[in-house]
Formats: C-alpha cells, structure tokens, sequence
C-alpha cells in the first residue's frame, strides 16, 4: 500500500511538470501570435527614422553652416533613438523570459505596450485616451507577462473597432488606486460582444478570429492575472463596446542587492585623468563598430588596441598586457563567448574583465550565456554614457581587488 501511495505521489508530480511544462509553451505560441500582429506595424515605424537618418546624413554633405549642420545632427540623434525605442520595446516582448516578479510601475508597463502598437493605432484612427494616475502606485508583478495581458487586450479592441470600419475608433486607459489594490481598466468603442458569446471569452482556443486567432490572448491573459493574485473581468453591450477590468494587489518591494549603473562610488571617483592608465582591447568584426569604439576611447583618454576576431584577440592578449576588453559576442572565427572560455579555461583574469556587447539578447541561449558568465553586457545599439559607466564600473571592479593596472594580469 505504501509502495502505491508513493507511486502515486510520482505520477503526480510528473502530470504537475508536464502541465507546468504546456503552459509556459501556451503562453510563447499566444506571445508569437501577438508578434506576427505587430511586425507590420514596426517595420513601418522602423522606415520612417531611418528615412529622416539617410536623408540628413545625405543633406550633411553639403552643409557648410556649423550652426544648421547641429540642428539637423541633432534630429538624426532623434530618429536613431527612436528606432532603438522600438527594437528595443519589440525584442523586450518577444524574448523568452524566466518568469520573474520585480517592483514595477503598471503606467510604465502600459505606455510601452501603447507604444508597440502605436503603428495600428495609427493607420486604423484609433486613438489611444491615458487617464493614468501619476500617484499610482507600485507592486511586485511580472513585467512581461503583465505587458503580455496589455497587449493581447489593445490588440483585440484595435481589431474589433478596425473591422467596423470607423473613423472615430477610442480606447480609454484608466488606472486608479482603491482599496489597497490597482484598477486597471481598457473601454473602447468597438461592436462589443455578443451575450451568447460572453461566457465564452476566457475559455481556451475560443476565437472569434478564424482566419488569424489562437484563441489563447484572454484564456491566458486570465491565468498570469490570477496567478498574480488579482482580478480580469469585463462588461459588454453589443454596440456600445467593451470594458475590461484588472484590479492587481499592491505588495511591497522584496529587496535585493543592486548597484545601479554609476552609483559605485569606486566609479564615480575615477577622473578623466585617470584614464590614460588604462588599456582596453576592442573585439568586433565590423569596421564601423571599432572605428565608434576608437573614436570613444579616444576622447576619453583611454589608451587602446583593436581586434577583428576573437582569434586575433587572443593572440594580442598573449603578447600584450591589457587591463580590460570590450568584446562583440557574435564574430567569425572565434565569437566573443568562446574568447570568454579560453580565457577562464587559462585561468586569465582577463575573463572576468569582458565586457560584451551584442544585438542577439532576444536569443534565449545568448542570454543564458552572458548571465552564466557574470560580465557586463552592452545592448546594440548603445548609448555613449551607458558605454563609459560600463567602463568605469569594470575598472571599479577590479580596482576594489587591488589589481594595478597596465602591468598585465594572468
């Protein structure tokens, strides 16, 4: 009787894995749908920057006034902002996510759902009404999957009010704070739902979208909610369109031990003078990038060397004493993980100092990889401050072990 007691207690188990194991692939394919959505629209949102960036770097050329040639410099700084807004905000939504609960603001989380979608809203006339309550305030959730059920909600209202073909489509975004708990409502002024239908509408694969539907979007936006411990629900006449509620729990900040970007103050203590005592090794494969980094590292009175491959860099490292290196991860020859591994195979403390720059974080295994490795990590594209603080947080670093610097490491 025993031996079958704990056979079942397995059995159990194993069904608990595996329906663990579904959900999370549920909640990918409705991720993947919502993205085949916005694709369209952020391509378009994409060309226009880059329109503005070709036509003034083209427009440059033949400008001789210093003071025009920074105002028109100063828009391409602009439109190349924007269109790191967007990829940004788009691989952010795509990317394969532990889920993990952080202290976030729901308005934020909001505006940047808003703003993937932005293209849509666009070229059907819907616009987009923010009632936010700047006092609103924050809880623990998860940022994803909360910007997940955002999504699928705007999605199926843009669609719902697209398809009745107005011109005067809305929908109001409203949050509030009552009774210890955040309200978030969406109100459009679509068709509405049918009331043979309305109790329906959380079942999985019910879609009213035959040709492009999951029917996952509300079934799972239902499930993250309740596993947050809040409240979805909604109220519809069909005509008047549709209102959906989310009421989430504020609870308070689990703290962890952080150091923001730049707060170190063995950082903020370094001067300009102090840079020319360090060598920086720079690991990339495109011309463009070196000559960026060469330019930055010069400026800031860095001394500095170059290398086009992880191949190439490993031999500089053997003849030549660096102090750190700023590595592309995606490279012929020899990648920047891979010069990771050899050098921490050699036990260099080198290892330890790369910092790595990619445009691949939406790649589960690229993640995986940089976080195994403990180094910083730049985002493509950067900015040029987010560049020097990960700089000068690396030299804080091993500055703290009582490395000098210049006389090479092993």
């Amino acid at each position: 009787e025993l031996l079958a007691r704990v056979r079942v207690q397995l059995r159990m188990k194993q069904l608990y894995d595996e329906l663990k194991e579904a959900q999370h692939k549920l909640l990918q394919a409705d991720k993947l749908s919502a993205i085949g959505t916005l694709v369209s629209g952020v391509a378009h949102e994409l060309n226009n920057p880059s329109a503005v960036i070709l036509g003034y770097t083209q427009l440059l050329q033949t400008i001789e006034d210093i003071d025009l040639l920074k105002e028109k410099l100063l828009k391409i700084n602009e439109a190349a902002q924007r269109c790191q807004r967007i990829i940004r905000n788009l691989l952010s939504f795509a990317r394969v996510h532990k889920p993990e609960k952080s202290y976030v603001g729901i308005n934020g989380i909001l505006k940047r759902s808003v703003e993937l979608l932005q293209h849509d809203l666009t070229l059907h006339k819907v616009a987009i009404r923010l009632n936010l309550d700047p006092n609103l305030p924050k809880t623990m959730a998860d940022f994803h999957q909360i910007q997940q059920v955002f999504i699928n909600i705007l999605t199926n209202a843009l669609q719902a009010i697209s398809e009745m073909g107005r011109s005067d489509g809305e929908i109001r975004i409203t949050t509030k704070y009552r009774g210890e708990r955040l309200h978030i409502e969406f109100a459009d002024n679509g068709p509405g739902i049918s009331e043979e239908l309305q109790h329906r509408i959380f079942n999985p694969f019910f879609t009213t979208k035959q040709a492009t539907g999951t029917g996952l979007g509300l079934s799972i936006s239902y499930g993250i909610i309740r596993e947050h411990g809040g409240e979805i629900s909604f109220a519809s006449r069909p005509g008047k369109g549709t209102v959906f509620q989310i009421m989430l729990p504020v609870l308070p900040e689990e703290k962890e031990k952080v150091t923001a970007p730049g707060s170190d103050p063995a950082t903020s203590s370094l001067s300009l003078s102090d840079h020319s005592r360090y060598r920086i090794l720079i690991v990339d494969d495109e011309e463009d990038i070196l000559d960026l980094f060469v330019t930055i590292l010069k400026r800031k009175g860095f001394r500095f060397d170059v290398a086009r491959t992880g191949r190439t860099a490993l031999a500089k490292i053997e003849r030549e004493p660096y102090d750190l290196i700023i590595s592309d991860i995606r490279m012929p020859e020899m990648d920047g993980l891979e010069l990771h591994q050899r050098l921490k195979a050699q036990g260099n403390k080198l290892a330890d100092r790369i910092i790595f720059t990619t445009g691949d974080l939406v790649s589960p295994d690229t993640l995986k990889a940089v976080e195994r490795s403990g180094n910083l990590c730049i985002d493509k594209p950067f900015d040029l401050q987010k560049v020097e603080e990960a700089i000068l947080r690396c030299i804080a670093g091993f500055q703290s072990k009582d490395v000098d610097p210049a006389k090479g490491v092993s």
